[in-house]
């Protein structure tokens, strides 16, 4: 679904090998992000939501701001901090888009198995593209509903295959999984 929807020109401002570049950077991330993840999972299980999402977090933006300081033209990029009247926008957003978003996408891992919480957390690509037509006016092309439905269809098939483990518990009598 990702690649057919991807299919387009660059934007006049950058170059195939940058979009190229971008995307492979993107690739990176999701396998360092799937990584990270099943290899806490056996953590995440044992401790309570909030402080586990804490730590990815604060883990994340100190290697940020680390980050941060030791690029060229850190004046200007630290200047975002600076209130203004952006915030208004930035901030709500950020506390929904951020802090919200990794509360439950943590919360998926913990309670789900790996496997099930993968795709159903994907299933924001699909509200991504509807809300980028919606509020962007971003165009809805066929190949953009043909990569969403390819998305849907993907979640159905995981959820519909009986391999729930919250379904799965509640069919054998076991409700302490389905009951988390």
């Amino acid at each position: 679904g990702g690649f057919v929807s991807t299919k387009h020109d660059p934007p006049p401002n950058r170059t195939r090998g940058q979009i190229i570049f971008g995307s492979l950077l993107g690739v990176i991330a999701l396998g360092l992000t799937a990584l990270g993840i099943v290899w806490a999972k056996p953590i995440i299980e044992r401790t309570a939501l909030l402080p586990t999402t804490m730590v990815r977090l604060v883990g994340g933006t100190a290697a940020m701001v680390v980050i941060l300081a030791c690029t060229p033209g850190r004046a200007a990029r630290f200047a975002v901090f600076v209130p203004s009247r952006g915030w208004w926008t930035l901030v709500p957003a950020s506390i929904l888009g951020t802090y919200f978003a990794m509360l439950f996408w943590v919360g998926g891992f913990k309670y789900a198995k790996a496997s099930i919480a993968a795709v159903l957390n994907q299933t924001s690509t699909i509200f991504a593209l509807i809300m980028a037509t919606l509020i962007l006016g971003e165009r809805f092309s066929r190949r953009k509903l043909v990569a969403a439905a390819l998305a849907f269809s993907g979640v159905a098939v995981v959820m519909l295959s009986g391999d729930n483990s919250a379904a799965t518990a509640t069919k054998k009598g076991d409700s302490s999984i389905a009951n988390r």
